[in-house]
């Protein structure tokens, strides 16, 4: 077995001369995994952006800009992201410490470009699951995504330029983009909506701050 995987995984590793012991074998294996996950996440609206590139590298730091070709091309190879999800959770002997780090990483991928859409969210729901995670770590992403990072933005020098800045932030994430989704499960739909409900209250509350 170990022969295969080290074959399997070959373009993956750092320059050495040899793979020494089973652990490195399987620390290989869970990166070339991880980057098979990373690139359908990357690719799942569009092809795969300069921003999604960059913070791929900065969140994987064991792969190099050597290692981007790999990324593109698992995102167009058809292969189940069922089975690298299953197959990452069997390298980490089930830890699912490991995986919840690995999902985490996936989240900060999926909004790098800052857009989050209906297709990304949907991807994040699927592999959370196959990962053997609850929804409940899906939806502690999202609140801290669809709210943290609402600032307050207490004076504009012209008018418009606040009007601008608010219209655009609304409509980024306004709930209307999912109220006619059927892909999301009514869970995490019903979750979404809420909080991109109450992330237009915040908007317009510190638009309104902002004239003052």
């Amino acid at each position: 077995m170990l022969p295969a995987i080290k074959r399997n995984i070959s373009a993956l590793t750092i320059p050495q001369n040899h793979i020494d012991s089973a652990a490195e074998v399987n620390q290989l294996a869970l990166n070339h995994y991880a980057l098979a996950i990373s690139a359908k996440i990357c690719s799942a609206d569009e092809k795969i952006n300069l921003a999604e590139k960059r913070a791929f590298l900065g969140l994987f730091p064991y792969f190099g800009q050597q290692h981007l070709s790999l990324l593109s091309e698992s995102a167009d190879d058809d292969s189940s992201v069922y089975i690298s999800c299953k197959r990452f959770t069997k390298f980490a002997n089930n830890d699912v410490n490991i995986s919840a780090r690995l999902y985490a990483k996936l989240f900060k991928l999926a909004t790098s470009d800052a857009t989050l859409n209906i297709i990304e969210i949907s991807y994040l729901e699927k592999i959370v699951g196959m990962l053997g995670l609850s929804k409940v770590l899906l939806e502690k992403a999202l609140e801290y995504y669809f709210l943290i990072d609402v600032v307050e933005i207490k004076k504009f020098v012209v008018y418009i330029d606040a009007k601008n800045y608010y219209r655009k932030e609304i409509f980024k994430l306004h709930p209307d983009h999912f109220i006619g989704d059927n892909i999301l499960s009514l869970r995490i739909k019903n979750k979404v909506i809420e909080l991109a409900t109450e992330r237009v209250k915040i908007l317009n509350e510190n638009y309104r701050k902002s004239l003052l």
